[in-house]
């Protein structure tokens, strides 16, 4: 998707992908939010060998900035509605749906601004076939810039982020507010969980050493992350990936911390109840950028400052654990020589370039000064 392919328009650099598949369909779409002020919806064709075009809607100005939607990206579970965000204050929701003829159609936009609004992560919750939500972590700046320094200094408050749901009422065509509630202001990252039969829904807050799971009208539970032996006390643990793996009966979540560290999290729940978060200790790999698992047994994990790897699962094999009973910081080292993950493969990315020098050789025949010299020469 990052290769500028004949037919796709503007996709520039700045990229947010999530995969889409409406309700009761059997094809996969490519919905891309880019720095070109539009969002892209692609088909890949096995005839073409090619990623086609199917939607391209303008919505903004081009280039990278703060209030045109493009950075964050989160498509519904069950593939009704998009909701494409910007670093501050606008998003937008898309209803996606199909024509006689089993064509991805996709609506005008629905607005969900608002001001002094900082977006820091956005995920589609899978509430079934209700209403869709999107879930959203914000931090509204008016009041830090309204409220009192020097008392703010004194009470060590800085600010207070938040984590609010957004409703789309599929039959009044409307985007509300629903509900929201303070979370850790070290919160970075969300993860959705499987819904409706498949499990809770609800989603996990990863925050600085922790892992919270919040959901409306439900107690919030809480787990401390693992962590190394000689990692200092005072320094917190944030996860940079995640990915998901769920079953008929059965899910998990892997976290990739910023050390390196894949850590599995287990969800003890009784239908829409959970009673317990447990996280493990699963392997160690390069830091990435976007972790996916296959259902044929393999994980990739993609890297920005590295090569991107293959990995085949060699068992279910985590330790040790930390219940959703342990809320202080800090916690007892862990240590571990077995690995769950077993390298098949290393591919180099391909990189933007950064800085390029061109030198010539001064013995070189096509230097332009030494061909000038000699149709000189030619010329006397």
């Amino acid at each position: 998707v990052y290769k500028r392919q004949r037919g796709l328009g503007d996709v520039y650099k700045r990229q947010a992908r999530r995969r889409a598949r409406c309700a009761g369909g059997n094809r996969d779409y490519i919905v891309v939010g880019s720095d070109s002020g539009k969002i892209t919806v692609l088909e890949f064709r096995a005839d073409a060998g090619a990623f086609v075009r199917v939607h391209c809607e303008t919505f903004g100005k081009s280039g990278c900035r703060r209030i045109v939607p493009g950075e964050f990206l989160a498509v519904d579970p069950r593939g009704r509605a998009v909701m494409i965000g910007a670093c501050e204050k606008q998003k937008l929701v898309y209803t996606l749906n199909r024509d006689s003829s089993a064509n991805l159609t996709i609506s005008s936009p629905l607005e969900a601004h608002k001001a002094h609004t900082l977006c820091f992560a956005l995920v589609g919750v899978d509430v079934g076939f209700e209403n869709p939500i999107f879930a959203a972590l914000e931090v509204d700046y008016d009041e830090v810039e309204e409220a009192s320094a020097p008392a703010d200094a004194a009470a060590g408050l800085v600010y207070t982020k938040l984590l609010t749901h957004y409703e789309f009422d599929l039959g009044l065509n409307t985007v509300t507010r629903k509900w929201s509630d303070p979370v850790d202001p070290t919160a970075n990252l969300l993860v959705a969980l499987p819904g409706g039969d498949d499990g809770p829904g609800g989603v996990l807050v990863c925050s600085e050493s922790f892992v919270t799971f919040r959901a409306p009208g439900h107690p919030e539970r809480r787990c401390l992350l693992p962590r190394r032996r000689d990692m200092p006390a005072d320094h917190g643990l944030l996860v940079v990936s995640h990915a998901l793996h769920r079953q008929k009966d059965l899910f998990f979540v892997l976290l990739h911390t910023e050390l390196g560290d894949v850590l599995k999290v287990s969800v003890a729940h009784t239908g829409a109840v959970v009673s317990e978060v447990v996280v493990r200790y699963f392997d160690t790999l390069p830091t990435s950028v976007a972790l996916v698992i296959l259902r044929t047994g393999f994980l990739f994990a993609a890297s920005e400052a590295g090569n991107h790897t293959f990995y085949q699962f060699q068992g279910a094999r985590a330790l040790p654990s930390r219940r959703a009973l342990v809320t202080r910081r800090g916690g007892a080292p862990w240590r571990c020589a077995r690995r769950a993950l077993a390298l098949c493969g290393a591919r180099r990315p391909r990189h933007t370039a950064l800085r390029m020098r061109v030198r010539r050789a001064a013995n070189d025949a096509r230097d332009p000064a030494r061909t000038r010299a000699r149709r000189r020469r030619r010329r006397r």
